[in-house]
C-alpha cells in the first residue's frame, strides 16, 4: 500500500506543474500564431500599397497649406494630420509586433519611421496654440518614407550619401563665391536700391534719416547680410 500511496502523491504533485507547462505552451503557441499573422499582414502587397497611398495623400495635404488660409482648410489639415499620425503609429506597432524589437531596430528605415512617429506625437501633444513650431516642420520628413517603396530613389540616395565628401567641398566653394560676390556687390551697388516716391535715388544721409520718405528694395546690397541673401 505504501508504494501505491507514494505513486498517487507523486502524480498529484506533478499534475499542477504539468497543467502550468501545458498552459505556457498554449500561450506561446498562440503568441507565435499572432505574430505570424501580423507578419503576413505587414508583408502583404495591399498593406504596403495602402501605406504608400497614405504617404502620398499626406504629402499632398501638406502641400496645400498656405499663409492666411481659411479656418476650414486649417481644421481639415489638422484633422488629416492626426489621422495620418495614427496610421503611421499603427504601422509602427504592427511592425514591432510582427518583426520583434531586435529585427525592427536592425532596419534603418524602421528607425527613421519610428523617429518621425515619435516627433509627430510630441507635436500633437504640444497643441495648436504656439503657431508654426519647429516640430511641425518635421512633418516634411514623412515624404522621405517614399524611399522605402521606390528602389530607384533609394539607390540614388545611397549614391548621394557616398559622395557627400565631394558635395561638402563643392558647397564650401559655393559659399566662398557667394561671399566674394556679396562683398563686390556692396562695393558696386551699395545704397543704389533706395528711391524716393518720384523715382529719384536716395542719398546716404536720407537713408539714415528715419523721417525721410526713402524706400529701399528688399533685394539690396546695403549690408553684408542682405548682400548674401540677394546673391543667394
Amino acid at each position: 500500500a505504501a508504494p501505491q500511496t507514494e505513486k498517487l502523491l507523486g502524480r498529484l504533485s506533478r499534475a499542477p506543474l504539468g497543467r502550468l507547462r501545458s498552459s505556457g505552451n498554449l500561450l506561446t503557441s498562440f503568441w507565435k500564431t499572432i505574430r505570424r499573422q501580423v507578419k503576413q499582414l505587414i508583408d502583404h502587397r495591399f498593406f504596403q500599397r495602402g501605406i504608400l497611398i497614405a504617404i502620398l495623400i499626406n504629402t499632398m495635404s501638406m502641400g496645400i497649406e498656405f499663409h492666411n488660409q481659411p479656418q476650414t482648410l486649417t481644421d481639415i489639415i489638422e484633422y488629416s494630420n492626426v489621422f495620418f499620425c495614427g496610421v503611421f503609429a499603427l504601422e509602427m506597432l504592427l511592425k514591432l509586433l510582427g518583426d520583434g524589437l531586435i529585427d525592427y531596430v536592425s532596419s534603418g528605415f524602421n528607425v527613421f519611421d519610428a523617429s518621425i512617429v515619435i516627433l509627430s506625437g510630441f507635436e500633437l501633444l504640444q497643441g495648436h496654440g504656439s503657431g508654426l513650431s519647429v516640430l511641425r516642420t518635421f512633418r516634411l520628413l514623412r515624404i522621405l518614407k517614399l524611399v522605402r517603396f521606390l528602389p530607384a530613389l533609394r539607390q540614388q540616395l545611397f549614391v548621394m550619401l557616398k559622395t557627400m565628401d565631394n558635395v561638402a567641398t563643392f558647397f564650401a566653394l559655393l559659399v566662398l563665391f557667394i561671399f566674394i560676390f556679396s562683398v563686390l556687390g556692396m562695393t558696386l551697388f551699395g545704397g543704389k536700391f533706395c528711391w524716393h516716391p518720384d523715382g529719384s535715388t536716395c542719398t546716404c544721409s536720407e537713408r539714415a534719416d528715419p523721417d525721410t520718405d526713402c524706400e529701399c528694395d528688399r533685394a539690396n546690397f546695403d549690408s553684408i547680410m542682405w548682400s548674401l541673401v540677394t546673391v543667394f
